[in-house]
């Protein structure tokens, strides 16, 4: 049973249009009352502008992003985001034109989608249900993601450079949040997912385009050498069925006790990158000249059951907080297995901090943000074959990074500094993420940042694979 078809019209921009120009007619901006709605958004124009030799433009977007509410009574609500955008880079790159496909640079052009719809039902203070295509997020990590497993990432427009909340790919789910009776003083209560055989997994960029990361160099060895054996590389994308059957689901218990919120989950899903498995060695009845056969690999997508522990303290002007997932039997690449997979369970792990830092005579009024993070990530039963795919790389036992986020405000919060900083401590590769935003008025939001990647040990993930793809932007937002 398929939940939303892959093309429909929910992606044609004139429909978007239509949309819009009914929504406007309707609804109002505000706070939403029983039996009418408001209306938000915004239109962004944002450039990226490669560091690299030859410097060249990577983004010209132009996006709409539209929100509508409606709130019938007390009970009942429904929420809607429609977005479109266009990528005029697209049609200014000669390069883009001539190494990118034609369809992938169609997709990448132009967009437009209802990204969120979905209807609130709460039949009494204590139980709520949300069906939809939504977002739904779990976890206390920032800027790498444990538990925060449920909506795949759209990665086209920028690896990691865009917010979580931009790239996090929606999808149809019933979430219920239910109150336990008896437990308010420890505010406890159930989180209920279920994804009903919606199948998306992360998008990653098309080869040729701005953010494709650097073509990996064990890769293409080794379909080299494949060819000069005669044999033709054939990968099939294992897709799972869009089925009741390969339903999702999740659920999350949560509660306070001595001033620590904390949270126990349980997720049942599939990873939302491809592990390949070898399917052998054939001889078709048709391949292209000079081949002798195929060598076939299958993408598959293994299902996942995921335990999570997350917690944060308030000690007042710093709160700690810490996440841990443990995944079963998760699939790794080993090339020296039959099938070139293998499982063993997989530890991830953070313990952060943050701190509200007030310094007397600077900055009168206004305290700084510092917030850092220590994530390790384990694999319980590993073996030095346990490669990564397709950069061909040996993954560690343990994989350690280090964040850390300082940000303040300026005259009111008119000027809003920023900076992020990550340093994956494996593999010796950084991601440093300044920016700096300016607000005028009510309406118009500038930000002006950076995104630089640097690998001593070039392509490793998650930084170094990125090492030739530093950009500067510059982004200019009008709030309606």
């Amino acid at each position: 049973m398929s939940v939303l078809p892959e093309k429909s019209w929910v992606r044609r921009p004139i429909c978007l249009l239509l949309l819009f120009l009914v929504s406007f007619a309707v609804l109002k901006p505000g706070a939403a009352h029983a039996g009418e709605g408001t209306l938000n958004g915004y239109v962004q124009h944002r450039s990226e502008l490669g560091l690299e030799t030859p410097r060249r433009y990577a983004v010209s977007e132009f996006l709409g992003n539209l929100e509508m509410n409606y709130k019938f009574d007390e009970q009942w609500a429904l929420h809607t985001i429609l977005r479109g955008r266009y990528d005029g880079v697209y049609d200014l790159r000669n390069d883009f034109k001539n190494n990118v496909s034609p369809s992938d640079r169609e997709d990448m052009r132009s967009e437009g989608e209802v990204r969120e719809i979905y209807l609130d039902y709460k039949p009494r203070p204590d139980l709520s249900f949300r069906l939809g295509r939504q977002v739904v997020i779990w976890g206390e990590s920032d800027g790498l993601r444990l538990m925060d497993m449920i909506n795949p990432f759209d990665l086209r427009w920028g690896y990691l450079s865009r917010d979580f909340e931009d790239i996090r790919t929606p999808l149809v789910m019933l979430r219920v949040n239910y109150q336990l009776p008896g437990l308010e003083r420890y505010m406890a209560g159930l989180e209920l997912v279920w994804i009903p055989g919606d199948f998306a997994v992360t998008e990653i960029p098309a080869a040729g385009t701005a953010w494709a990361p650097e073509s990996p160099v064990f890769f293409n060895s080794q379909v080299q050498a494949l060819v000069g054996m005669g044999l033709f590389p054939s990968v099939t994308d294992v897709k799972k069925p869009q089925t009741l059957k390969n339903s999702r689901y999740g659920v999350k218990f949560t509660g306070n006790v001595a001033r620590t919120d904390f949270s126990l989950n349980y997720l049942h899903t599939y990873a939302d990158s491809a592990v390949y498995h070898f399917a052998g060695v054939s001889a078709p009845p048709a391949f292209p000249p000079g081949f002798v056969g195929t060598f076939n690999l299958e993408a598959k997508y293994p299902w996942k059951h995921i335990v999570g522990v997350t917690f944060n303290h308030d000690f007042g002007l710093v709160v700690a907080r810490g996440e841990v997932a443990y995944e079963f039997n998760n699939e790794f690449q080993n090339l020296t297995t039959p099938d070139w997979t293998e499982k063993s369970d997989y530890v991830k792990a953070m313990l952060g901090f943050d701190w509200i830092l007030g310094i007397p005579g600077f900055n009168k009024g206004r305290t700084f943000l510092i917030s850092g993070q220590v994530f390790d990530f384990h694999i319980v039963d590993h073996n030095n074959n346990i490669v990564n795919i397709p950069y061909g790389y040996t993954v560690k036992e343990d994989e350690q990074v280090l964040t850390l986020l300082v940000n303040t405000g300026f005259l009111s919060d008119t000027i809003l500094p920023e900076i992020f900083v990550a340093y994956d401590a494996s593999y010796y590769s950084w991601w440093i993420k300044p920016k700096l935003g300016l607000q005028f008025g009510t309406h118009v939001r500038v930000e002006a940042g950076a995104n630089i990647f640097e690998g001593k040990n070039t392509q490793r993930l998650p930084f170094g694979a990125f090492d030739e793809d530093d950009t500067a932007y510059l982004q200019v937002r009008y709030q309606l």
